[in-house]
């Protein structure tokens, strides 16, 4: 398998152990965005994945040097960038700007 598949997987796992509650820091960083202000879901998955290898590719590195801190920032902005479509109708049109997922 993949390496960086096996090391995403790897944090993935851990995610429930990172808040006091046994939540999942994904869920947290969701919640806002897919909970209260959804309008539209349509291509938030794949707004998710393009954004993950967006934050992937700036680091310039293989998948396998990727530190779990450089992991845990593309995880991070792409659930943000996805819950961010959420609150806009639409596929396209929802994508959020770097500026917009980053603030």
């Amino acid at each position: 398998m993949n390496p960086y598949i096996e090391k995403l997987k790897a944090y993935l796992q851990d995610i429930p152990k990172n808040r006091e509650d046994g939540g999942s820091i994904l869920e947290l960083l969701c919640y806002y965005y897919t909970e209260e202000n959804t309008v539209d879901t349509t291509g938030a998955g794949d707004i998710f994945g393009g954004s993950a290898v967006y934050k992937l590719l700036c680091t310039g590195k293989a998948p396998e040097e990727l530190t779990e801190e450089e992991i845990r920032e593309a995880v991070t902005f792409a659930c943000t960038a996805a819950g961010l479509s959420t609150t806009k109708p639409g596929g396209i049109s929802s994508v959020p700007t770097r500026e917009e997922v980053e603030n």
